[in-house]
């Protein structure tokens, strides 16, 4: 019997849909179903403090989605100065993660946890949908590039 996504967890495990909806205003309107398969297969972890989350340079391993905590994305020079260029708080997006998953690209700068960090990962299940709304003729996958070809179809699934 597969677990319910919707049942209570404890802090350690991964969120639940309820977690989800409430964090991510993005995801409020998703199919349960899409929720519940980030629930069951996303990769859930947490990073203390001073971690680095990813590293410049490195292959994109999922879009991570902050569940607690803060996210800093900076850039590092090799002088050993930093710039930082954004935080991922809660509920927010890492624009370079998605920019890496989309583009099949490394990351160009490093994430580290600004505070204790708990973090879920969806590379699999974006990389999954995407594969078959290409597959349905709904979207045009190239690197760096997603071009709709079927809004009429993917605003239905939106409001299913």
């Amino acid at each position: 019997m597969s677990p319910d996504p919707n049942a209570p967890r404890s802090a350690s495990s991964a969120p639940t849909v309820a977690a989800l909806r409430a964090l991510f205003p993005a995801l409020a309107d998703a199919a349960p179903s899409t929720l519940a398969r980030i629930v069951l297969h996303g990769i859930h972890r947490k990073a203390t403090a001073g971690s680095v989350v990813f590293d410049a340079r490195t292959p994109c391993a999922g879009f991570p989605l902050v569940l607690a905590g803060t996210l800093k994305v900076l850039q590092r020079y090799p002088n050993g100065r930093e710039l930082q260029l954004y935080r991922v708080k809660p509920g927010e997006s890492c624009l370079l993660s998605g920019s890496c998953l989309l583009g099949h690209a490394d990351y160009t700068a490093s994430g580290v946890a600004e505070s204790d960090l708990e973090l879920g990962s969806v590379r699999e299940i974006v990389s999954r949908l995407l594969r078959a709304f290409e597959d349905k003729g709904w979207v045009d996958l190239a690197r760096e590039r997603i071009r709709i070809t079927d809004r009429n179809a993917l605003a239905a699934l939106a409001k299913a």
